[in-house]
């Protein structure tokens, strides 16, 4: 038997709970442990958690364009349009708008003396 306190992992988050009823369980789950599992607890390194939330987050977007291509229909804007409509304006509006690249090269000419203005 493990003693209560006593660590699963190299993660000090996984620990064996104080012995209790089942209360005292799921106060333990509730509040000590993670909601989303930390990727070091499989042995991976953070960057693994990174890149799976661009894949998720690519794989939502591609759903949303398979439903949004999928409503075509007769004339006139259904519900599912006008949301999917409202959406893209607020990701849109987020978005920086486009600089004057003349005006930015007036204003930053290039000189190798100064790396910020080569950036630019």
């Amino acid at each position: 038997m493990l003693k209560p306190g006593h660590q699963m992992t190299q993660c000090t988050k996984y620990v064996v709970p104080p012995l209790g009823e089942l209360d005292t369980y799921v106060t333990y789950i509730e509040n000590e442990l993670p909601i989303n599992d930390l990727t070091e607890v499989f042995g991976l390194h953070d960057n693994a958690e990174i890149t799976s939330m661009i894949g998720i987050t690519q794989q939502m977007l591609e759903i949303a364009l398979q439903i949004y291509a999928g409503s075509g229909g007769g004339g006139g804007a259904s519900n599912e349009d006008a949301q999917m409509t409202k959406v893209a304006d607020e990701i849109l509006a987020k978005v920086p708008k486009p600089f004057d690249i003349e005006i930015a090269a007036k204003k930053h000419p290039i000189n190798y003396f100064n790396s910020m203005n080569t950036v630019l």
